[in-house]
């Protein structure tokens, strides 16, 4: 699944394709681990509490990033400017 943002064959390759605007390099490397730990569950081996803790937090951060800190930051400057 390609994003505008992103070049590859791959998940992998979409994930280090994309631009530092839409992802920074440490919510890149977290979006990377989410990658891995769900191949890890598909087709390798039985994921742990600690690997599920990961890949929600990981998770988390990239969604609040993406989605609701643009909407939080969109709200307070609404808030200030006149009406």
């Amino acid at each position: 699944m390609a994003s505008a943002n992103s070049k590859g064959d791959d998940l992998k390759a979409e994930i280090a394709s994309l631009p530092v605007e839409t992802l920074s390099a440490a919510l890149r490397d977290a979006a990377a681990q989410v990658r891995l730990i769900g191949n890890d569950a598909a087709h390798v081996r039985e994921i742990t509490d600690k690997d599920l803790n990961h890949l929600l937090l990981f998770t988390e951060e990239i969604l609040h990033h993406l989605f609701v800190l643009p909407h939080r930051l969109e709200e307070a400057e609404k808030k200030r400017k006149p009406t």
